[in-house]
C-alpha cells in the first residue's frame, strides 16, 4: 500500500510541475498560455473594463483598488490587452475577460477541460464542494481552481480569482453575473486610461529583485539545519545551502524566489494537490485511515499557518513549503527538510523582501 502511494505521489510531482508556467515563459510561475478567449475575442472596440463598477470589485477584494481598472494581457497592463485587471495595493488581482460574439464555439473548446464543477439547469451551477450558485446565465462552469466562466447567448464572461487567496468561486460568480447584466449597456469606463497608472504602480511598488542568498545567511541556515559543507550558492533566483559531503546522498536545501505570479501558482498547485489526493484515496479504499491521511498530507500539504511573514502558504511539488506575500513566492525544498524547519527559515527570509522605494 505504501509503495503504491509513493509511486502515485511521484507521478503527481510531474503533473504539478507541468501545470503552471509563469507568464514570462519560465517554468517557475503560474502560467498560462494565451487562452482561446484571448485568441478569439472580437476587436470591435468593446472594453472589458466597462462591465463592473470598481466598488463592486473592491467589495469582493475587501480593499480599495490601487489603480483604476486597466486593460491587461495575461495579467500585465497593456493597451492592446483583451482583459481587464483590478488590483489592490497587495497585488491581489481579479482578471475579467469577455467574448463579445461567437462565444458558443469557444465554450465547446473548454468543455473537455471542465474540472471543478458540473453544468446544471439554466442559471444554476452545482459546485464540486456540494454548494449551488445561481445567476442570469445560460451555462456556467469552473475551470481549474479559480476561473468562473458564464455563457449568455452569443457572449461569455470569465472571472479569474487565482491571484486573490481569499476570494471564492462564489464571489467570482457574483462578479460574472453583474458583468453579464451590463453586456447590453456597458459603463463609461475606459480600461486603456488605467494602463499607465497600473504600470507606474507596478514599477514603484513591486518588490525589488535581490540575490536569493541575501534572504537567508549561512549562519541562520545552520542554526536550523545544522552545519553546511560550503557557503550558500546563488544561481539566478535560487540559493542552494550545501549539506552533502562527497559520496553521500544529496541533502542540500534550496530556496527559490518567484518575483511575481506567486499567489496564482501556489493556489493552483494547492487546489490540484487536494483534488488528486481526494481522488487517490477514494480509488484506494483499502488504505487505512492513517495511510490515507498520510497520502493526503503529502499531496495537499498541511493547513496554512497564520504568520506575520507571509499571507499564504502551501506545498511545493517536491514536498517542501512555499509562502507568498505581495505576490512574491519563496519556497524551500530538501530531501530531509522538515516542515517546521522550512517554516522557521521562511519566517526569517520573507521579511527581507522589500517593496521598491
Amino acid at each position: 500500500m505504501l509503495r503504491s502511494a509513493l509511486v502515485f505521489v511521484s507521478s503527481i510531482v510531474l503533473v504539478l510541475a507541468g501545470c503552471s508556467r509563469h507568464r514570462d515563459g519560465t517554468t517557475a510561475g503560474a502560467a498560462s498560455a494565451t487562452s482561446p478567449i484571448e485568441e478569439q475575442q472580437s476587436s470591435s472596440g468593446h472594453d472589458p473594463c466597462s462591465l463592473l463598477e470598481p466598488k463592486e470589485v473592491e467589495a469582493v477584494l475587501g480593499a480599495p483598488l490601487a489603480t483604476p481598472p486597466f486593460l491587461a494581457s495575461q495579467g500585465h497592463p497593456s493597451s492592446s490587452g483583451e482583459g481587464c485587471g483590478y488590483r489592490d495595493a497587495g497585488f491581489h488581482t481579479i482578471s475579467v475577460e469577455v467574448t463579445w460574439d461567437g462565444a458558443p464555439q469557444i465554450w465547446k473548446m473548454y468543455g473537455s477541460l471542465q474540472a471543478a464543477a458540473n453544468q446544471n439547469a439554466k442559471g444554476m451551477l452545482h459546485l464540486a464542494d456540494g454548494s449551488d450558485i445561481s445567476g442570469e446565465w445560460d451555462e456556467a462552469r469552473v475551470l481549474n481552481c479559480c476561473k468562473f466562466m458564464a455563457l449568455l447567448g452569443d457572449q461569455m464572461v470569465s472571472v479569474d480569482v487565482g491571484e486573490t487567496p481569499a476570494v471564492s468561486i462564489a464571489q467570482a460568480a457574483q462578479l460574472a453575473d453583474a458583468a453579464l447584466k451590463r453586456l447590453k449597456k456597458p459603463l463609461s469606463i475606459d480600461g486603456n486610461a488605467g494602463v499607465q497608472s497600473a504600470r507606474a504602480f507596478d514599477t514603484s511598488h513591486r518588490p525589488r529583485h535581490v540575490d536569493p542568498c541575501s534572504l537567508l545567511t549561512r549562519g541562520e541556515a545552520e542554526a536550523v539545519l545544522g552545519p553546511l559543507t560550503a557557503d550558500p550558492i546563488s544561481n539566478k533566483d535560487t540559493c542552494a545551502y550545501p549539506r552533502s559531503p562527497d559520496g553521500r546522498i544529496r541533502t542540500d536545501v534550496e530556496l527559490k524566489v518567484m518575483w511575481s505570479g506567486g499567489y496564482s501558482d501556489l493556489r493552483q498547485k494547492t487546489a490540484l494537490g487536494r483534488s488528486l489526493a481526494q481522488g487517490f484515496v477514494g480509488a484506494n479504499s483499502y488504505l487505512s485511515p492513517q495511510a490515507a491521511k498520510g497520502v493526503q498530507s503529502i499531496l495537499a500539504g498541511a493547513a496554512p499557518k497564520s504568520s506575520d511573514a507571509w499571507e499564504l502558504s502551501g506545498p511545493t511539488v517536491a514536498g517542501g513549503v512555499s509562502a507568498v506575500k505581495n505576490d512574491v513566492q519563496v519556497s524551500l525544498d530538501g530531501n530531509s527538510l522538515k516542515r517546521v524547519q522550512a517554516e522557521q527559515l521562511l519566517s526569517q527570509a520573507m521579511p527581507r523582501i522589500q517593496t521598491a522605494p
